[in-house]
Order: structure tokens, then C-alpha cells, then sequence
């Protein structure tokens, strides 16, 4: 087994497969074969659509390499070298990633990537939405030994915008001891390939792939055996079109880890294709990715096998071939590698070993489909046989409920074919609407001789309806002192009491006469209203200290009265009274600290008040609140609100 020197999972490296070249080749005969292949030479020289140079930035493990960030790169530095951007919370000497403009040969403006929290994790380990709204990034998990995959958020509000939301718990499908690593989540954010040993691998390493379902991502599927092999695959990362690049150790390759290409249909990736010699060495390629923004500009790293040598990194852009700006650089490096015929031998084996295995399998999923329809068709007889039990037992209870209601539809029409009364009404109320108030219904016929509400005793009218006895208090024909009795008798211990209308001892349900009741109160309360406004006019004087503008009886002076604020106003406002629930309050005026005040009802207790604050804020006035008033004047000791 070699050793893939500098690919950490925070510490860790991985065991990688066969070496490169047979011991009995010598140095000259390496360039034309490879893994006992002969290949055909490919010089970089006659293929002028895109170029690689040598990149200067030191790659500090854990990282092998770097991602693309907004109109720059992030990377992994040392903060001594970057002390005027350290943090308090970063200690002087230690890793941490940073964020730099891209030039055409060095990095600009560096400063650091994540100022809420330090962030030493591998930067080729991180990918972005194309908003860089959120990152999805790999770091060792708190509860076991394994690397997982989170998920941090840009904020952009408050004390700590400008950096990414601590994440504490791993992505949903991360589950047991498994490794997850190197996420590369699609442009839109609804696709995310990733890099595992979780059940179902082909061998170690190997791709899945999982997709985006409201806020949560779906169960993770193997990308295939058409990408995976029995070796590693690692490193994914997904273009503007989602094609896929990865790093592979069990492909067909030059030596090492070997970068490749799969074209994405749509649905799926298709065959995957080395990136030539002029990306791929006898060395480790790994951690390739493209500047998704433009298009025309990518990095790779390559390890060498010798021990303690660094990773170097490598910039991929555009030839010197006219024409060149018309196409985005990852189209170019897929049709090159799809050009390329080093191993297209290999190719052409494998897809042949391909076809036979697809064969075998279709006639083992043959077999397992017809063993299931067998066994799907015996449990869709006991399926239907339970179906028309089911069916005959619910036609009994059908027959059983029929015979249920048909009794009780019998019974009910005995007791009332219409709204019936059952107590009789004065002679001088026939053909007159008559307003009651109905405080109580019930199945069984109760003995109520009286109700009291307001001090007042009412001998209650008892009429049946809906299969329930109705009990009524007070006859009105005028609808504003039902409404008064209405909320009378809820202050009394009934909350649930209306009022109804009836004409000839028969209860109606014309809505209308309860709208031309309440049209002729509004009437009344309108000229009333405009009567009070004129006399106010003439009366009320403006005062610069707190003060009373309406009068209180007598009999409230010198005594503590709680009314409930609801307005406030620059101007003297024309509201001698409101309506609430239907029923009329009269107002109660004051001028406090520049503005007029408009409060309304009198109570004597806290609790009270409180209760009608309630009714307030309720019926519109959200914000009224209890004052408490002695000799018409405003208190603010705290001591009468306990």
C-alpha cells in the first residue's frame, strides 16, 4: 500500500493503493508506461487550449489544497506570517484559513476567512453555494473519532456579520462512525457529492451523492461503479453544469491519484475520463477545482511521494489559442480528456467487462423480480380477501347508523317539528320582534325559576331547538338593552351569552334585525355624539399641567377610580363615547405632559378594569392600559395597582 502524504482527515492519512511503475523499469522507460500499460505519449505542447503553471502558496496541512471564495481563494495560513489580521481569539503561530484577492502570479488583501470563530480546517474540504450564503465544510466530529460534514451561515446582521455561524452539529446524513469528507455542493445548493467509507462502498473511499428536500438533505446514494472502484476516490468537486471532477486511485492512470472528469446528463455522470498528462503525474493530483463565477480559472495540487516534501499547487487557465474566451475552461478540459486516447484500451475492456456484468445481473434482477411478483401476488389475495371483510363489516355498521339516526330523527320530530316554544308570551308582544338574551342550553329540561344579573331578577323564556332545551332572560324590543343584558349576565358567571331574536314565541335567524337595530343606535349615538362635541367645545379649556377636562360625580371624589386609557391625541378629541362588544361606553378626557388622553369606563376595583383593558385590546385598541384617577386627577402610585 502507498501512502497519500498530505491528504489529512484532521490528522489522519490515507492508505492508497498499488505503486507506479514495475521495479524492473528503469527512469527512461517510465514516461511510456505506466501500471504495465503502454499509453500513448501525450505533449502538453501541441495542445494550446489551456495551460498549467506553478503556483506560489505554501499548502499547510490539513489542507491539500485550496477553494475558490467570492473574487479570491481561501487557504490555510500560519497567523504569524498574517499577525496585523490575527483576531484576539486566534493565538500568534497557530493555522488558520484566510481569504485573499486573486492576482494573475500572488494574492492580495489577505485577511482572515472567519473572524467569529477560528477556523484551522481544510480549506480544498469546503464548498460554497453560489451566493456564498452558506458553506458546508469537514471537521472532526465531538462524539466520535470521524470526520463530518457541517453546515455554517454568513451573517450579515448584528454584532458578528462579516462571519459564519458556529456549527455544532453535523449534517443529518452523517451518521454512525463513518468518515464524511470533501463536500461539493452544486451552484444552486439542491445537489451535494461527497466522499465516504459508509456501507455500501466499493471498496474504501468511494462518492455519494445526496440532494436537497426542504430543509433537510435526502439518504445518501453510491454515485456507481461506473466512478467508484475498489481503491479510493476522493476530492469531488461539481461545476456551473455539475459535471463531476474527482481524484482516483483505481482508475486508469499515470500513477498515484489521477484527476478525472464525468460529463453529468442531467440525471447522472457518465464515463469518467483522465485529464491527460498535462494535469496528472506519476505523483498524488488531487483537490481540483474551478472558479464557478467566470469559468476561466482553476487550481490542483500534486504530492510527491518522498517524505516531508510540501504539496505544490498549480494554476489552470487559457491557452494562447484565438478564440479561447468563448468557452468556459471546464468544457475545454472535458472534451480534451475525452479526446485523449491514452487509455482508451482500458476503456474499451472495462466497458466490455461492463456489458457482461450488466447481464448477469439483469438475469439475477429478473429472477428476484419474478420471485416478487409471486410473492406480491399471494398478498394481494389476502390483501383482498381482508378488503372484502372489511367491506361487509362496514356495510353493517352503515345499516346499524341508519337505523340509529332514523330513531332519532323520529324522536326529535316528536318533541319539535320547528323552533318550538315552551313557555307562552304576552298577548302584547304577538307580531312584535322581541330581543332576548340566551344564557344557557342543554339536552335535558332544567327547573330554573329566575337569573339575576345587575341586581335584578329575570324569569327566563324557555324555547327548543336543535334537540336542546334554550334557555332566554329579559324581552326587549329595542336590541341596545339586550346588549346590555348580554354583557350583564357574561359578567355574571354566563360568558356564552347572545342575543336572539324572536317574533310570535319562533326564534329568527334574519340578520337583518340585528342591523337595522344596531344602523338606528349608530344613528342615535351619532347625533348624540355631535350634541356632546359642540357643548365640549364651548367648555373645555387647555391646561399645561395634568388635569382633568371631563367632570366625575360627586360621589367619585375622594375615591380611587380605575379607567382604562385607550387613545392619545395632539388635538382634543370628539369621542364622548365608544362602542365595545356592541355595548356604549362614555369617555372620560385628560391632558398629561403635552397630549390629551381618552380613557374609558369607571371601575372601583383593579381587577376589573383589568378585564375591560382586556375587552380593549381585544376589539382594536392594542395598546390600552388601566390609569388610576383620584379627584379626577392622574395617580402614579404604584401601591394602588398590587
Amino acid at each position: 500500500m502507498k501512502k497519500l502524504s498530505a491528504i489529512f482527515f484532521f490528522g489522519s492519512a490515507i492508505l492508497c493503493g498499488a505503486g507506479l511503475t514495475p521495479a524492473s523499469m528503469n527512469n527512461g522507460d517510465a514516461g511510456n508506461y505506466i501500471n504495465n500499460r503502454i499509453i500513448q505519449p501525450f505533449n502538453p505542447d501541441d495542445n494550446q487550449l489551456f495551460k498549467v503553471d506553478s503556483f506560489e502558496l505554501n499548502i499547510i496541512p490539513p489542507s491539500s489544497g485550496v477553494q475558490f471564495y467570492k473574487n479570491g481563494i481561501v487557504f490555510l495560513g500560519i497567523s504569524r506570517d498574517f499577525s496585523k489580521m490575527v483576531p484576539v481569539h486566534v493565538s500568534f503561530g497557530n493555522i488558520q484559513a484566510y481569504h485573499a484577492t486573486l492576482g494573475d502570479t500572488v494574492l492580495t488583501n489577505p485577511a482572515v476567512f472567519s473572524p467569529t470563530f477560528a477556523f484551522p480546517y481544510p480549506c480544498d474540504a469546503i464548498s460554497f453555494c453560489n451566493n456564498y450564503g452558506t458553506m458546508y465544510f469537514t471537521m472532526r466530529g465531538k462524539r466520535d473519532n470521524s470526520d463530518k460534514i457541517y453546515e455554517s451561515d454568513y451573517l450579515t446582521k448584528g454584532r458578528k456579520r462579516g462571519g459564519w455561524t458556529k456549527a455544532d452539529i453535523p449534517m443529518n446524513f452523517c451518521t454512525g462512525n463513518s468518515v464524511y469528507t470533501h463536500p461539493a455542493v452544486s451552484a444552486d445548493g439542491k445537489l451535494m457529492v461527497f466522499a465516504s467509507d459508509r456501507s455500501g462502498t466499493a471498496g474504501g473511499m468511494d462518492l455519494f451523492v445526496t440532494r436537497k428536500e426542504g430543509e433537510k438533505w435526502s439518504d445518501p446514494e453510491n454515485v456507481g461503479k461506473l466512478i467508484n472502484t475498489k481503491s479510493n476516490e476522493l476530492f469531488p468537486f461539481l461545476d456551473q453544469s455539475n459535471n463531476l471532477y474527482f481524484s482516483s486511485e483505481g482508475q486508469p492512470g499515470f500513477g498515484g491519484y489521477d484527476i478525472f472528469v464525468c460529463k453529468f446528463n442531467g440525471k447522472t455522470w457518465e464515463e469518467p475520463f483522465n485529464l491527460t498528462r498535462a494535469v496528472n503525474t506519476p505523483d498524488d493530483d488531487v483537490a481540483f477545482t474551478l472558479n464557478r463565477e467566470n469559468g476561466r480559472v482553476g487550481f490542483y495540487s500534486s504530492i510527491q511521494k518522498i517524505a516531508d516534501r510540501p504539496a505544490q499547487l498549480y494554476k489552470i487557465t487559457f491557452g494562447d489559442l484565438p478564440g479561447s474566451n468563448l468557452i468556459s475552461l471546464s468544457e475545454v478540459l472535458l472534451s480534451v480528456a475525452r479526446s485523449d486516447t491514452a487509455f482508451l484500451r482500458t476503456r474499451m475492456l472495462t466497458a466490455k467487462t461492463g456489458v457482461a456484468e450488466k447481464v448477469a445481473e439483469k438475469v439475477k434482477t429478473d429472477e428476484l423480480v419474478k420471485a416478487k411478483e409471486a410473492d406480491k401476488a399471494v398478498e394481494q389475495a389476502k390483501i383482498d380477501e381482508a378488503a372484502k371483510a372489511a367491506e361487509r363489516i362496514k356495510a353493517e355498521e352503515a345499516a346499524r347508523v341508519a337505523e340509529l339516526a332514523r330513531a332519532e330523527e323520529k324522536a326529535r320530530l316528536a318533541k319539535a317539528d320547528v323552533v318550538k316554544s315552551i313557555t307562552v308570551i304576552p298577548d302584547k308582544l304577538k307580531d312584535v320582534i322581541v330581543y332576548r338574551v340566551q344564557f344557557l342550553s342543554s339536552p335535558k329540561q332544567q327547573i330554573i325559576k329566575q337569573v339575576t344579573a345587575n341586581g335584578n331578577n329575570y324569569a327566563p323564556y324557555i324555547y327548543f331547538y336543535l334537540n336542546e332545551y334554550r334557555y332566554t332572560a329579559g324581552e326587549f324590543t329595542n336590541l341596545e338593552p339586550a346588549r346590555e343584558l348580554q354583557f350583564a349576565l357574561r359578567k355574571s358567571g354566563y360568558p356564552q351569552a347572545f342575543v336572539a331574536a324572536f317574533k310570535n314565541n319562533l326564534r329568527s335567524l334574519d340578520l337583518s334585525l340585528f342591523i337595522k337595530a344596531a344602523e338606528a343606535a349608530k344613528t342615535a349615538e351619532a347625533a348624540e355624539r355631535t350634541s356632546a362635541q359642540l357643548t365640549d367645545n364651548l367648555t373645555k379649556t387647555r391646561v399645561d399641567t395634568e388635569k382633568s377636562i371631563t367632570t366625575t360625580p360627586e360621589a367619585s371624589k375622594e375615591v380611587v377610580v380605575y379607567r382604562v386609557q385607550f387613545l392619545t391625541s395632539t388635538r382634543p378629541e370628539s369621542k364622548p363615547r365608544i362602542t365595545v362588544n356592541e355595548m356604549n361606553y362614555s369617555t372620560f378626557e385628560y391632558f398629561y405632559s403635552g397630549a390629551y388622553r381618552i380613557c374609558a369606563g369607571e371601575f372601583s376595583t383593579l381587577a376589573s378594569a383589568r378585564e375591560f383593558q382586556s375587552t380593549l385590546r381585544n376589539s382594536g385598541y392594542a395598546q390600552a392600559f388601566v390609569v388610576a384617577f383620584k379627584n379626577n386627577v392622574r395617580s402614579l402610585d404604584a401601591a394602588l395597582f398590587k
